[in-house]
């Protein structure tokens, strides 16, 4: 899978966003249509949205949380710690501009 690909599931598209740095080759998935996104262990959200705890290259994690930042997205599911039910993007930027 690559940076943009469609998958095709449950009658809607999902979105590949790859977001490196926590280890060589994370993806993150975006439902667009209801304004999902899963990013799996790249990104935590322990108290506040961050980078994961490890991450092998920190200047691609960084680079990587800007990605999930710019989209249209309400919800986020997280690898560590809650779920954001609302205004999933406004922390997701809000992280990204801390660790800018």
């Amino acid at each position: 899978m690559g940076d943009g690909d469609v998958l095709q599931f449950g009658g809607g598209a999902v979105v590949v966003v790859p977001v490196p740095g926590h280890t060589d080759g994370p993806i993150a998935l975006h439902l667009p249509s209801p304004g999902v996104l899963f990013t799996g262990d790249a990104f935590a959200n322990a108290g506040r949205t961050m980078l994961g705890v490890f991450n092998t290259d920190h200047v691609r994690a960084v680079a990587s949380l800007h990605r999930p930042a710019e989209l249209e997205t309400d919800r986020a599911v997280f690898g560590h710690g809650d779920p954001i039910p609302h205004d999933a993007a406004g922390a997701l930027r809000a992280a990204a501009a801390a660790t800018a």
